[in-house]
């Protein structure tokens, strides 16, 4: 190999370890001498000085905290038979900045000279301090996160325990937050974030403040002698959000919920505590704005059995459980079964009878209704097919229909293929739904309506004049039939609740709706009913809820 060719391999292989931040160096331990490669001065702004051996390189550039450890593990590698020294550390400068460093040395055969090289580790470092602090620390507030709230609570319950002391974990959520990202953007919401996490850091000296997740906060009281000292703490919380926090240019007023639990008394592993203070937090907010509710074991007990509702859902259908009663609208004038609602009942293997009221929140807030639905659909098909093959004459079967099930864009669809496989007319199938499901349902939404009626089906709004929707959209939407609400039938003897009933009546004729009293089930509310005209019913004066078998036999009596 000629001279050029070595001088330019050894030009290439220097800009390569000057680019990689990479120095060498050599102790030639017999002759008493450090040999530092120009990169190694480079990175550490130290012209040329001159070292007896790798001891001294260590006493003079490396930060004195990583000193002493640094030395050791030189000491370690020349006593040992370790092949290879390597440490950590951190260097300083001759402008007085830190850089981490990786020091690699190798001993050559004679055992008398070690080798090896400095690589600058700062930019790995700082990328590995940024990713650390994303793992333990909130991006927008600075706040610890639920990484380091879980080993905070560690250390807190066992100082209960050998001290025989306690704590209390404070859970505070922004009430609607997102509604302040829709209303005025992100950006507000990021400051509201920043604002409230220096107002909770601000409350006492002895409280950890923690970053969760969205707009979700922790507090820790460290040593607590009674429940005032908590209340204390959450009053002057909900005191801060009376007055309007300034976010950019506008003032925005918020709510919080809030839930407490106490160490030792409600528990004493960590896990469990952040969740009993996130559970009293979440009934708060049941209860309303601005509450504060301490845990108890009745919370839990409900959370549990609504987990165990929603985990045993899933197998109902599969299972078998779920079944369907109808209960008969009858015409008390004409002498005749218009019609009947199909109502949906679960009787679980380990829970027993489970009311819709309870269970079918739980299925719309899992998205099992979706499922569950289109069974019941299909169900109710089946046996009106079933009833008019046997000749058995009434108007059509209502089925319940909730607001997340006609925002599913397959819902039509579905219905339409279900009633088409079993050969049954639309009109056969009235979709039930309450003034709730109208005001739940955005603007965007309510076209489903009218694509319903016209693919032949009918609309009944149930519990008529009991919700907050306008009037305005039984004009402008196409509904079938009204229900009017039990709360009026039940009072049907005073003269404000006949005023209304007949009011409902007269608008339901004008706009050409069918008119159904729920809830009947005296002789006095039926006589009431007739003499303003109301004559279709659906209540236990006529007829409780029946099964597939009565419903036959029922029929088979009109």
């Amino acid at each position: 190999m000629n001279k050029g060719k070595i001088v330019k391999i050894y030009d290439v292989y220097n800009r390569a370890i000057s680019g990689g931040g990479i120095g060498i160096w050599e102790w030639n331990i017999e002759e008493n001498y450090v040999f530092l490669s120009e990169n190694c001065y480079r990175f550490i702004k130290y012209t040329n000085e001159k070292f007896n051996n790798f001891y001294e390189c260590i006493d003079k550039f490396v930060l004195m905290q990583d000193r002493d450890r640094a030395i050791e593990e030189l000491k370690l590698f020349t006593i040992s038979n370790i092949d290879v020294y390597t440490s950590e550390v951190r260097i300083l400068t001759k402008e007085g900045k830190e850089k981490w460093v990786l020091i690699k040395g190798k001993y050559s055969k004679n055992k008398k000279i070690i080798s090896g090289s400095i690589t600058d580790l700062t930019i790995k470092k700082q990328l590995e301090n940024k990713i650390e602090k994303l793992n333990y620390y909130d991006l927008i507030t600075g706040l610890p996160n639920r990484n380091v709230l879980i080993e905070k609570l560690k250390k807190i319950i066992k100082k209960c325990k050998n001290e025989k002391s306690k704590a209390a974990v404070i859970c505070v959520d922004i009430d609607n937050f997102n509604l302040i990202n829709d209303a005025f953007g992100c950006e507000y919401g990021v400051a509201l974030l920043k604002i409230f996490s220096q107002v909770l850091s601000s409350l006492k000296n002895n409280i950890d403040v923690f970053s969760i997740s969205g707009s979700k906060f922790v507090l820790i009281l460290n040593q607590i002698s009674n429940y005032c000292e908590i209340e204390e703490v959450c009053k002057n919380i909900l005191s801060y959000c009376d007055k309007p926090f300034r976010l950019i240019d506008n003032q925005v007023y918020i709510s919080v919920s809030i839930g407490v639990a106490c160490i030792p008394e409600n528990s004493l592993n960590e896990n469990d505590i952040y969740r009993y203070a996130d559970l009293a937090m979440q009934q708060s907010k049941i209860k309303g704005n601005k509450m504060i509710t301490f845990f108890d074991k009745s919370i839990y007990n409900k959370y549990l059995r609504k987990i165990t509702i929603e985990q045993e859902l899933r197998h109902a259908i599969k299972n078998e459980e779920l079944y369907i009663v109808y209960q008969p609208q009858a015409d008390m004038i004409k002498h005749k079964i218009i019609g009947f609602e199909a109502l949906l009942r679960w009787e679980n293997r380990k829970l027993g009878n489970i009311s819709p009221a309870e269970f079918i929140p739980i299925a719309e807030q899992s998205g099992a209704i979706v499922e569950i639905g289109e069974w019941v659909i299909n169900s109710v098909c089946d046996k009106i097919l079933e009833l008019s093959k046997a000749n058995y004459k009434f108007e059509s079967v209502a089925i319940n229909i909730s607001p997340v099930q006609l925002r599913n864009k397959n819902f039509l669809n579905t219905l339409e293929n279900i009633i088409h496989k079993k050969n049954i007319l639309p009109s056969m199938i009235e979709i039930e739904i309450t003034e709730g499901t109208i005001i739940d349902l955005k603007k965007s939404n309510i076209e489903i309506f009218n694509k319903i009626i016209e693919k032949g089906f009918k609309i009944a709004i149930d519990d008529f004049g009991t919700g907050y929707s306008s009037l305005n959209y039984l004009t402008i939407l196409p509904f079938n039939t009204l229900k009017i609400d039990k709360s009026f039938i039940d009072g049907i003897e005073k003269e404000k609740n006949m005023a209304v009933i007949s009011c409902i009546l007269n608008l339901s004729k004008a706009l050409n709706y069918k008119v159904i009293a729920e809830g009947v089930e005296t002789e006095l509310q039926m006589n009431k009913l007739l003499e303003i005209g109301s004559s279709i019913i659906q209540g236990y004066y006529f007829s409780k809820p029946i099964d597939e078998k009565e419903m036959e036999n029922l029929l088979g009596e009109f």
